[in-house]
């Protein structure tokens, strides 16, 4: 902004650009290599670990590299509790034509049935204390717990 000639300016942005390429590339193998290692935290979710991913892969397409969606279907790196179900989708769908929202969606389908069955529903865990407290008290205290579940 202080010069005053173009020339000068056209000086200052060349040499401001040659240097922010090297800083690109540098960021690009950055971006690469934290994709190739990436693994599922444990505890983690299917889609946080989907919008980690996804973000890494839109870096990547910001520095104008192109990375197939074969490459990120491939890109299994799920903890073990979902092994058997990628062995289902890897035999049942053809990899080369799904996209990451397809494959996505049965592994949340299927972290979403784990969690049914994992975690009682609420109101048996309100059921199953009431037992618990109840043990031992009065009859009429539990005919009050009665009027509750109905």
């Amino acid at each position: 902004m202080a010069t005053t000639t173009s020339k000068r300016t056209w000086t200052i942005l060349s040499n401001a650009y040659k240097s922010s390429k090297k800083i690109i590339v540098i960021k690009f193998q950055s971006l690469w290599k934290e994709f190739d290692t990436l693994l599922m935290k444990e505890g983690e979710n299917i889609q946080a670990f989907f919008t980690r991913v996804s973000n890494i892969i839109n870096q990547i397409r910001i520095y104008r590299d192109m990375i197939p969606d074969i490459k990120i279907v491939q890109k299994r790196s799920f903890i073990p509790k979902y092994d058997h179900i990628v062995a289902v989708i890897e035999e049942s769908k053809d990899l080369s034509k799904i996209s990451p929202p397809e494959l996505m969606g049965p592994l949340q389908a299927h972290e979403e049935r784990m969690h049914r069955f994992s975690e009682p529903p609420l109101a048996q865990t309100f059921q199953a204390k009431l037992k618990f407290s109840n043990n031992g008290e009065n009859k009429k205290e539990n005919s009050h717990s009665r009027n509750f579940s109905q």
